[in-house]
């Protein structure tokens, strides 16, 4: 492995911050007690996220980076969400409503898993620089 910012490594750390991203969302979602389905704008916007997380995953985050990107999808994964099939759970007006306990899911989640993931960040970037040849 050259660098984790690189080939395989990148597309892995990329695709690792995307997926909990989306999950968090979805998670959070379910939690608070709205009713989730996949539809294709979640889908489309899922995507859209691991294209720009491949292209942030150049170089090593932070704690800070990585929650900023966590915390700033989730009300556009939300909005996605109720774009699709389940939107009627939102009400007939197709108003997007977040109650505390969405919110405190989604904030809570991101939290949690952006703590992680900036660990397994500076292990992995650490782990790399130690395998590097001299």
């Amino acid at each position: 492995m050259r660098t984790p910012g690189t080939g395989a490594a990148r597309w892995a750390r990329a695709g690792l911050l995307a997926l909990l991203t989306v999950l968090i969302s979805v998670g959070g979602h379910a939690l608070a007690g709205g009713m989730v389905t996949l539809s294709m704008p979640l889908l489309v916007g899922g995507v859209a996220l691991g294209a720009l997380c491949v292209a942030a995953a150049d170089v090593r985050r932070s704690f800070a980076e990585i929650l900023g990107v966590v915390l700033l999808d989730q009300p556009v994964l939300h909005l996605l969400a109720s774009m699709g099939s389940h939107g009627h759970s939102h009400g007939s007006s197709g108003t997007l409503s977040l109650g505390a306990g969405m919110v405190l899911a989604h904030v809570g989640a991101a939290l949690a898993v952006s703590a992680l993931l900036a660990d397994a960040e500076r292990a992995f970037w650490t782990m790399a620089g130690l395998m590097r040849p001299v």
